[in-house]
């Protein structure tokens, strides 16, 4: 009883009360003609129970309803068509590999017993970050809101699967991801294109307007749905960093506003970035939106 007292709202409790005294009384005068009517107490009691559920738990399953309905429909858009469990989707995260590594061999996709030779020259690239790992967190959390339970697959960027007819999610930058390189050199619909400048990452708008450096204080992360260059009803999407910060504050941001995302954006592709602070990934603004017409 205390647990439903904590639950109910007083307003709710005084109105199911209100609606009680009233239902009580009727019970009471309809028992009258029975040999055994039951006592005012119990009758008031059932009357009280049922205006509650009259005046607080049918509102509150309609409030509940229209909540979910408020949710489900503009995120559904945002994330269409990776919002549908019949379209099969590949979310594509680099590989694990052991701290302090200096170098490695890591395999070619789609080449067997190849292998390529990496040597670590700023950073740790080709391996799964910190970063990588919260952005796959709060995409799930987002998936989780649409009901997105079905024919996913998390793999290892270097498993040389083919994404020709599949959704397409890469979490990390070219540095730490293989297909998200793939994605960053030959597909034409990204609005965004990451590149190095003096052996460093730096990020680019595609038609060379803007340009984003790391510093000491911020990184620059970026959200992109674009539309697969091999199937026109499958998309590719992007959550990446120029290092970990930017990719979990991308992944927090997308998470976090996705409303304000889903209201400017509905169905169509768009590309953002983001500055995200260094010692507080969750702290993270917008600072550009990739031009109208390539979000057609």
């Amino acid at each position: 009883m205390r647990r439903f007292v904590s639950w109910a709202s007083w307003s709710a409790l005084v109105t199911g009360l209100a609606l009680g005294v009233p239902l009580g009384v009727a019970l009471e005068r309809y028992y009258t003609v029975s040999q055994l009517p039951p006592s005012f107490a119990w009758q008031l009691s059932l009357g009280v129970l049922l205006g509650g559920i009259v005046a607080w738990v049918i509102p509150e399953f309609i409030a509940q309803l229209r909540a979910r309905w408020e949710t489900t429909k503009p995120l559904c858009r945002m994330l269409s068509p990776l919002h549908t469990n019949s379209v099969p989707t590949v979310i594509f995260l680099a590989s694990l590999y052991p701290k302090g590594v200096s170098i490695f061999e890591k395999p070619v996709p789609h080449e067997l017993q190849k292998t390529m030779t990496v040597e670590p020259h700023y950073g740790t690239p080709w391996v799964l970050t910190e970063g990588d790992t919260l952005a796959l967190g709060y995409l799930m959390s987002l998936l989780g809101k649409v009901g997105r339970t079905e024919n996913i697959s998390i793999v290892r960027d270097d498993s040389g699967l083919d994404f020709a007819d599949v959704n397409v999610v890469c979490i990390g930058s070219p540095k730490s991801n293989i297909v998200a390189r793939q994605l960053n050199d030959s597909f034409k619909g990204i609005p965004l294109r990451f590149s190095t400048e003096g052996g460093r990452q730096v990020l680019r708008a595609d038609d060379a307007s803007a340009m984003w450096r790391a510093d000491t204080d911020y990184d620059y992360g970026v959200l992109v749905k674009a539309r697969s260059d091999y199937n026109s009803m499958r998309s590719v999407f992007l959550i990446a960093g120029i290092s970990y910060p930017g990719t979990a504050g991308a992944g927090y941001y997308l998470w976090h506003q996705w409303r304000s995302i889903a209201a400017s954006v509905g169905d169509r592709p768009f590309g953002l970035v983001l500055r995200v602070r260094r010692d507080n990934y969750q702290y993270a603004e917008q600072v550009w939106v990739a031009p109208n017409e390539r979000q057609r």
